[in-house]
């Protein structure tokens, strides 16, 4: 080694001659520097290097190019701000000059007098770069033009950068007694202002290649000078290889730089191969005993760790069980603080707190499962299971997310599946629940699609094969190995967009494999992604028969995976899809399209479309959306002989009550802006058989009953764009101007007899029906009609009798009702007994108050907190009108006490208007109706 102080020669030890030798013919073969004075590498005669290759001329073209570059995106970046500049002047300009021409043109606009109008377009067109002028009403008629029309229209399909349009558009208003009534409008040409922009930066740009020249003959001077020690080394090394020697001085200390550093290294290098020589040695003499040893360590370590993992999942089983019961009444009472009246801020604190709750609480049910699984605890229940109920459950439990979202969600169930097999309901529902959830969760646009396939295994087995397809926004290939594990999501930037915990898929993993099965992922990012599952189970029994229908089917429905999974389900069911001269159309009715021939209609829950169009003859029958197998087996079976239900598909079993009276031909106008009263009425309408026609606002129903003729008319009171009471004044004004014979006017309605009262009669209605009403009631009014009977109907529910004084709007009382107290049982017993299936309405219905209850709710809190007791009266009528149609009756109780409070006289604005108890009652009316709905099964 040689130091600063020393002038020793460095020595090496001739044993080691060889081996060092080849290691610096190596480094002087890769170290290539180019020779200035010589243009050779040393050491290597008759080796020359290009000029275009040396270190010298790269390093200044480097230096070069980043000054150009530099120079460029400078120019550039200044171009595009002087660009924007310019134009914004320019069109500050034109507008203020525009401005005083349009309140010059006023009059001339006003009189409609063109030859004026044109003569201050002229005016305009005399401003610089103005290609064309024109003033347009509001209406979108042209009054008058000057100028190029053809290029103003071709320049409008040009890109809106500056770079590559032609021309901007400026409008003015023209504004005449304080109101518009026209728009001067402007095609204002911008090429000459990007010509001398461009102009400008062609100039920089090419003396900043000047510049650029310059730099490359200064760097190659300065570059030549920093890279001599260099080839002094590469000499010395040179001679190192050709010497086969040890021996050679290395003479460069007086040098402080990155040289002399290079130096020190090379030195220290062959200590390092002296020590590395003895240790090998040292190192094979040991290593039985060292092998030996590591492997004991390796056991120990192992076995603790199996114990600390046992631990672990003991610990995560008992926690996550104890840390549940804080959680979820901390999330009750923050979901009560941020109801009550709080300032804004204080408000928000209690909203974070609720929604930072719902995630951890779904960060600890995920580990729940998890910890459950690692710890052994994790039990199958091995029961017969229907595949393709399965599915259809989940695809109704997610029907109404997807549909919030706009989104398509449909199943497609194999004919190889069976119709039953041996597996776990639960475990299996959560793992088809956590993947579909995902799917929408990721997915913005298009929709999820279940398939359920089978493929034989031996004579009582099949594999199962489960496909969740979304079109959402994909998985990147170097992230989809990961996404099964722990903690894991494809980006770290979806949990703050999406949400999670990145646990589900870990779950649906470790359950897959309990059932001896995979799961695994597919994707293309952006076109979607789609999580297969395949287990082994055995068959039940075996596949149901198919319908082999013969029928030629036209779906008219919108590209998506709903039309393909209903087009492959009737193509396995024997029909032949075509768009030409089919025997039955299958069509949604919120897109319906008028087409030739029979038309059947997928109709959503709550859509009173298919109500109109089968009323109308449009259609012949009609299948609720998501459709099961049964519903299609059905409905081709009625194809085949022609036999559809027109109307009748309305029409639903009156739940064993015979003596309820049949009102064919009666033509019923219902209204209301509530969606869950509208679906009451639909279904209590259709066991009347009676033809109705449905509108959500009292706007609608005007029009509805100036286009047709009806024998009743139920009108809602609270609606908006035009009330109820408006709506039948402006009814009867209509009969009255011509000459039509009154209809009777009813109003269905959930406000109390009293002032109310009077103002119906003083609208023009002949009676008013009180919510909740029953089948037996509404048949009552429907048999009574006559011209000459308009007096009240008196059908008064327990809700008329309440006063603010028997039931307290502060009420803080905690004790849970009775379940007399909870429902209105005749409503139940009507809901119950509408539709095809016992309980289904009832079902729709209730699902329907809980799904928009907390919207209600938080616009209920909304109106009390800014002290608008119209607002608050309001608010709790419309939601009350929902709790009577459910059957709900001490939430409508409640919020008739809220409603009375705030149209009293001595209502206070910031007064307590009890929303924790109404939270309460809710809750405790959705447990009891679970309860409900249990018995009744």
């Amino acid at each position: 080694m040689v130091r600063e102080d020393e002038t020793k020669p460095l020595k090496f030890d001739r044993n080691l001659g060889g081996e060092i030798s080849r290691i610096l013919t190596k480094l002087c073969d890769g170290l290539r520097v180019y020779s200035v004075m010589s243009g050779t590498y040393r050491g290597m005669p008759g080796s020359r290097i290009k000029f275009y290759n040396s270190i010298r001329f790269k390093l200044s073209a480097v230096i070069a190019g980043v000054i150009f570059c530099a120079v460029a995106a400078l120019s550039g970046f200044s171009a595009m701000k002087s660009l924007d500049r310019e134009t914004e002047n320019f069109r500050a300009l034109t507008t203020g000059a525009a401005s005083a021409y349009a309140a010059a043109v006023a009059d001339a606009v006003a009189d409609q007098n063109e030859m004026a109008a044109l003569s201050f377009l002229r005016g305009i067109r005399d401003l610089p770069n103005i290609a064309q002028t024109d003033i347009t009403f509001p209406d979108g008629e042209v009054f008058v033009e000057l100028g190029s029309g053809a290029w103003l229209v071709s320049d409008q399909t040009q890109s809106e950068s500056l770079w590559t349009r032609n021309s901007i558009r400026l409008e003015i208003p023209i504004v005449k007694g304080g109101e518009e009534i026209a728009q001067l409008g402007m095609l204002a040409d911008i090429k000459p202002l990007r010509a001398d922009i461009l102009n400008t930066l062609y100039v920089t740009l090419f003396w900043a290649l000047g510049v650029v020249l310059l730099g490359i003959c200064a760097a190659q001077v300065f570059v030549s000078e920093l890279t001599r020690p260099l080839r002094k080394l590469t000499d010395l090394m040179s001679r190192i290889r050709d010497a086969d020697s040890l021996q050679e001085t290395i003479d460069l200390r007086q040098r402080r730089d990155e040289t002399g550093l290079l130096t020190q290294t090379f030195s220290d290098m062959i200590d390092t191969i002296r020590q590395r020589d003895r240790q090998i040695a040292q190192h094979v003499d040991t290593l039985e005993d060292t092998v030996e040893e590591r492997t004991r360590d390796l056991r120990v370590a192992r076995d603790e760790a199996e114990a600390a993992n046992a631990a672990k999942s003991d610990f995560l089983a008992t926690m996550s069980h104890e840390i549940r019961t804080p959680m979820n009444g901390m999330m009750v009472m923050a979901e009560m603080l941020g109801a009550a009246d709080l300032t804004p801020r204080h408000k928000r604190y209690a909203d974070i707190i609720h929604r930072s709750g719902n995630s951890l609480l779904t960060i600890i049910n995920d580990i729940l499962d998890l910890s459950k699984i690692e710890a052994g605890q994790l039990d199958l229940e091995l029961i017969p299971l229907a595949p393709e109920r399965l599915v259809n459950d989940v695809t109704s439990l997610f029907w109404e997310k997807a549909r919030a979202s706009e989104l398509e969600l449909a199943t497609y169930v194999s004919p190889r599946v069976p119709a039953e097999v041996i597996a776990d309901p639960t475990r299996l529902n959560q793992v088809i629940s956590n993947l579909v959830n995902n799917a929408l969760k990721f997915t913005e646009s298009g929709g999820v699609l279940i398939q359920v396939d089978a493929e034989p295994l031996e004579s009582d087995q099949v594999m199962l094969k489960i496909k969740v397809i979304d079109t959402g926004i994909g998985i990147p290939a170097d992230k989809i190995d990961h996404i099964f594990e722990s903690f894991s999501q494809a980006d770290q930037s979806t949990t703050r967009k999406f949400g999670g915990t990145g646990l589900g898929l870990t779950v649906c993993k470790r359950l897959v494999t309990a059932m001896d099965g995979k799961i695994w992922a597919t994707s293309d990012v952006g076109k979607g992604s789609i999580f297969h599952v395949e287990f082994p189970t055995k068959i039940q029994s075996a596949s149901p028969t198919r319908v082999n229908a013969r029928l030629k089917v036209g779906l008219a429905l919108p590209d998506g995976v709903l039309k393909l999974a209903l087009g492959q389900t009737l193509e396995d069911h024997g029909c032949e899809l075509t768009e030409q001269d089919p025997n039955l159309w299958i069509s949604s009715s919120s897109n319906f399209v008028v087409q030739d021939g029979p038309v059947v209609l997928l109709s959503d829950l709550g859509d009173t479309r298919a109500d109109s169009l089968l009323n109308a003859g449009d259609a012949c029958d009609v299948i609720s959306n998501p459709f099961s197998q049964a519903d299609l087996v059905d409905l081709l079976h009625r194809a085949q002989t022609d036999d559809y239900r027109g109307i009748a598909a309305l029409n639903g079993n009156t739940g064993g009550k015979p003596d309820l009276q049949s009102f064919h031909g009666l033509r019923v106008l219902a209204v209301d802006d509530n969606a869950v009263n509208r679906e009451v009425l639909r279904e209590a309408l259709s066991t009347l058989k009676a033809d109705a026609a449905f509108a959500e606002d009292g706007q609608q129903a005007l029009e509805c009953f100036e286009s047709g003729t009806f024998d009743i008319v139920l009108m809602d009171g609270s609606m908006p764009v035009m009330d109820g009471f408006e709506s039948t004044r402006l009814m009867r004004e209509f009969e009255a101007a011509n000459g039509r014979t009154a209809t009777p006017i009813f109003a269905l309605t959930a406000q109390v007899a009293g002032t109310s009262e009077a103002a119906w009669h003083d609208a023009g209605a002949d009676g008013h029906i009180l919510k909740p009403f029953t089948l037996e009631k509404l048949s009552s009014v429907f048999g009574d009609l006559t011209p000459e009977e308009g007096s009240d109907v008196d059908l008064e529910p327990t809700v008329d009798e309440l006063t603010v004084d028997n039931l307290s709007v502060g009420d803080t009382d905690t004790e849970k009702p009775t379940n007399d107290a909870v429902f209105d049982f005749d409503t139940i017993e009507m809901l119950e007994g509408l539709g095809g299936e016992p309980g289904a309405v009832r079902d729709r219905v209730w699902n329907m108050f809980f799904e928009k209850a907390p919207g209600m709710l938080e616009a209920l809190g909304s109106a009390a907190q800014a002290g608008g007791s119209g607002d608050v009266a309001s608010s709790a009528h419309a939601f009350k009108s929902m709790a009577l149609s459910a059957g709900f009756k001490a939430i409508a109780e409640k919020l008739q006490a809220v409603e009375t409070d705030a149209k009293s006289p001595t209502h206070k604005a910031d007064g307590d208007i009890g929303l924790e108890r109404l939270m309460e009652l809710i809750e405790t009316t959705r447990t009891q109706a679970n309860q409900h709905r249990q018995l009744a099964a």
